[in-house]
């Protein structure tokens, strides 16, 4: 065998050798716990509880795991210390605050989760009304893609239900102009989760409430719509179908913006063979007043949830930004126009 030859064979068992085996990183997943739901309390005697809810492999039943720590990272070395594997929160789709924790702000939490890069900025965010009752809830279920569902275009939601991701509630901590509506939940009764509205965040603190036929608005300016039911009193039941929302702004004194919705219906359900046209004054009276409403709420409590500032982003001085929310926000002259277009009469004509 010539030198040359020798020398390749050295080099392939050299690469064969680095492809043996598992590497040192990597651990088996029967050696992981994979939680999908953690939430966060105020803690008995420290200053956070921590609850994670982990499905039990090849059962529709699931773990918990709890600590109490003075800050969210000791309260997962805790929990890291008492496992018998390793708690890997990659697979999280879901965290639930307590409503005193979010009246007392979540900057810390939200800080912690990308800053220890273990929780994906795409994690879901949702005030829990009896959290650890929800958290121990052992009905039979797929627990993983339940949650998930309940907040997903493709299943379970409706634009009742807002949707926050923790990237977006990050971001609306750093925001001048804009905040977010995290929603409200609790433990079902036949259902994994019953909804109870959202709360209205300014910067990182729960300030106010908002209803779910307010949150439907809310979603309407998201450009969050499709599926909408909405009642028209005493006349008919309609389906959003699709939503435009143009925003025209003008800063004269005080800021001033006009909202020209275009709103396309499906009649779902009749009462009384009313006409066209009485079916869109009464949709239009119901939307209004709901977006009459959900302003005097968002003004009164200088929260922007519906992001109107960033439509004056580019008139404002940096000192007028900055005081967007305290001072300019509560005087915007807000018009608001609907325009109504019903596709059909419904599936029944």
């Amino acid at each position: 065998m010539t030198v040359k030859m020798l020398a390749r064979l050295m080099l392939v068992c050299f690469c064969a050798s680095l492809l043996t085996g598992c590497g040192g990183g990597h651990k088996d997943i029967n050696k992981r716990l994979l939680p999908v739901i953690m939430g966060i309390s105020e803690g008995d005697k420290e200053n956070f509880k921590v609850i994670l809810r982990i499905p039990q492999p090849g059962e529709k039943k699931f773990r918990v795991i709890e600590a109490e720590a003075p800050t969210i990272s000791k309260a997962f070395d805790i929990m890291r210390t008492k496992a018998e594997v390793s708690i890997d929160l990659l697979h999280l789709k879901l965290v639930l605050l307590t409503e005193s924790i979010a009246q007392k702000g979540i900057k810390d939490i939200t800080e912690y989760a990308f800053r220890s890069r273990e929780i994906s900025p795409k994690v879901l965010v949702a005030i829990a009304e009896g959290l650890e009752s929800l958290m121990a809830d052992q009905r039979a279920t797929n627990v993983g893609a339940a949650a998930f569902d309940f907040f997903s275009r493709e299943a379970g939601w409706t634009p009742n239900i807002s949707i926050v991701p923790l990237w977006k509630a990050f971001r609306s901590l750093n925001s001048e102009t804009e905040d977010v509506a995290i929603p409200i939940i609790s433990k079902g009764v036949d259902t994994l989760f019953d909804f109870h509205g959202s709360a209205m965040m300014r910067k990182d603190r729960m300030v106010a409430r908002i209803s779910r036929d307010e949150t439907l608005i809310y979603n309407l300016f998201e450009g969050l719509f499709i599926g909408g039911i909405v009642e028209v009193t005493d006349q008919a039941s309609v389906t959003v179908v699709k939503t435009t929302v143009s925003n025209h702004a003008a800063w004269k004194d005080v800021p001033r913006l006009r909202s020209e919705m275009k709103m396309s219906v499906v009649i779902e359900e009749e009462k009384g063979n009313p006409t066209e046209e009485e079916i869109k004054k009464g949709l239009e009276a119901v939307i209004r007043k709901r977006f009459e409403q959900l302003m005097k709420k968002t003004q009164a409590q200088k929260s922007d949830i519906l992001g109107l500032g960033q439509y004056f982003t580019n008139r404002m001085t940096d000192q007028q930004r900055s005081h967007w929310k305290e001072e300019w926000f509560p005087k915007l002259k807000h018009e608001f126009t609907l325009e109504i277009n019903i596709r059909n009469t419904g599936n029944l004509r």
